[in-house]
């Protein structure tokens, strides 16, 4: 099986002394791929190819590969860095100062249909109930899997808690990610 060129275009670089090429190709199984070449040397010192990915309103995933300024990457990139880093460290504080107390308010529900019934009301989407029940004697571990950054509101909320630091890291991120990272 190899990949095969089946078209080949060439574009003016972002400085527009030079050019890149964009191949796409495909494959015996009908899968597709693109090579980016940069031949302009000082576009190959400055810039870099970017991948963004996501979906557009009516639901179509689209994929587009941007220059972007070595400079300009490099600084989303340390965003980015600092985004994980702050989720991670939210989350350790949560673990660590609610975990137990998330996990006692589900343990004094009387059945696992109850602590199912709750997290989807919480709008956790813990999936069917028949899994929930899948979980069987980690029932506990479960519900410490409902404990991600994406959660942390819900989960305050819930615990009745106002956390300062936590809140503080939320809105840390939502400026970070309001920046483009």
């Amino acid at each position: 099986m190899s990949w095969e060129v089946v078209r080949e275009r060439e574009y003016a670089c972002p400085c527009g002394k030079g050019s890149y090429t964009v191949e796409s190709l495909m494959d015996d199984w009908n899968r597709h791929d693109e090579s980016w070449t940069m031949h302009c040397s000082e576009c190959q010192a400055n810039y870099v190819l970017d991948t963004c990915s996501g979906t557009d309103r009516d639901g179509i995933s689209f994929t587009n590969h941007p220059w972007l300024l070595r400079t300009t990457w490099m600084e989303r990139e340390a965003r980015r860095q600092r985004i994980a880093d702050l989720k991670r460290a939210t989350m350790h504080l949560l673990s660590e100062r609610y975990g137990e107390q998330w996990a006692a308010s589900f343990s004094a529900l009387r059945s696992k249909k109850a602590q199912w019934q709750v997290l989807t009301d919480l709008g956790l989407r813990p999936g069917s109930l028949g899994t929930y029940y899948r979980h069987g004697s980690d029932y506990m571990d479960y519900l410490r899997n409902e404990f991600y950054f994406e959660n942390t509101p819900t989960v305050l909320a819930h615990l009745g808690v106002q956390d300062e630091e936590v809140l503080s890291n939320m809105r840390t991120v939502r400026q970070l990610q309001d920046l483009g990272a």
